[in-house]
């Protein structure tokens, strides 16, 4: 086990993940951004099937998908292409995980510049 200093610095990027592993309850709860748009991820726990639920207020954004295990192991990333403005359900196939906690990181992209527009995580749990 490495010790907590050594294990943040390792992962850098995926810090996030400790303070996911600490906090206890489970639940699908959406994430506002200061664009506007709203992010949830249901059912929670998941055990084959899940949907991302995203309400985007912009004519059209582009977004990456990853689930990233607790190591920070990117395990599934996809890309998603002209989300339209409104309601937008994307499936995410989760059949192929083991059992455990893993987080959904979504970023979504302005397809004009390819600038990122928001990035948020919401934790899950696998059964």
């Amino acid at each position: 086990m490495f010790p907590r200093n050594q294990l943040a610095e390792s992962n850098f990027d995926y810090n996030f993940l400790i303070r996911a592993i600490v906090c206890d309850k489970i639940t699908d709860v959406p994430v506002n951004s200061a664009e506007g748009n709203a992010i949830s991820f249901y059912p929670n726990p998941v055990e084959d099937d899940g949907y991302i639920k995203f309400v985007n207020n912009q004519n059209s954004i582009n977004a990456n998908i990853e689930v990233v295990n607790m190591l920070g192991q990117v395990i599934i990333s996809q890309s998603i292409s002209n989300f339209t403005a409104g309601e937008n359900v994307m499936p995410v196939n989760l059949s192929g995980l083991s059992k455990g906690i893993y987080v959904i990181k979504i970023s979504t992209i302005n397809p004009a510049n390819l600038q990122v527009i928001s990035t948020k995580t919401i934790k899950l749990n696998k059964k």
